[in-house]
């Protein structure tokens, strides 16, 4: 059982990890969120649910274990950081990085939806990330989104271990989840070369060389 207890609650930091990545890579760094942006990757759940396993006979674990697990039956002491969810969380890394080095190299011109600043307050940044990738913010995007959804959707978390994937709805939610997901990968790939044509036209020949340069546009060697 101690044995047992010490694997659920290693749990805990890869979850305290993941949400706060979740934090960085959807709150845009220099506004405030839109109430679509707030949403989080729920860590309490999870972490409530580690902590009820570790002491099943508490009352208020026995609680939280009633509300969280799915009344057919689920095995909340087998939470545990598995290779997927460790995998989930190694992308969710890189994806951070990779968003938080977009952000201090654009600065203030960084923003969620595409725009420019006034004539002659916008520049063209080549710097840091941008020296590798044109796009280096989106590449964050989607190494988050592929690895959160490990993180969610694969054995050892909440969602399988509590039980819930017997839920038909559940079963609902997780494939609205996949498909949404692939949805706005499929927008961010999209919007690339649109991001790519307007700082064109905006900046000319500055832009053909850092293209010319830099080939890639979200991963090097690949696309």
């Amino acid at each position: 059982m101690d044995v047992i207890a010490s694997t659920t609650l290693r749990r805990v930091p890869l979850t305290m990890f993941v949400a706060q990545c979740s934090h960085v890579c959807t709150t845009p760094p220099f506004s405030e969120p839109n109430a679509e942006e707030r949403a989080r990757y729920d860590a309490f759940v999870e972490i409530a649910l580690a902590f009820a396993a570790h002491t099943p006979s508490h009352p208020t674990s026995r609680t939280v274990l009633h509300a969280l697990v799915f009344p057919s039956g689920g095995t909340p002491g087998a939470l545990r950081v598995t290779p997927p969810a460790a995998i989930g969380a190694a992308l969710v890394a890189i994806g951070t990085v990779l968003r938080l080095t977009s952000y201090s190299a654009l600065g203030p011109l960084f923003t969620f939806e595409l725009s420019l600043k006034p004539a002659g307050k916008h520049k063209l940044v080549t710097t840091g990330p941008y020296a590798y990738v044109r796009h280096p913010s989106y590449a964050g995007a989607i190494f988050f989104a592929v690895g959160i959804t490990l993180c969610l959707f694969s054995p050892g978390g909440w969602i399988v271990e509590g039980g819930w994937l017997q839920s038909p709805f559940i079963k609902w939610v997780t494939a609205l989840w996949i498909v949404t997901s692939a949805v706005v990968t499929g927008m961010v790939v999209r919007r690339a070369p649109l991001e790519d044509k307007v700082l064109k036209e905006e900046f000319g020949e500055a832009w053909s060389h850092w293209a010319t340069r830099v080939r890639w546009r979200i991963i090097p060697g690949f696309w």
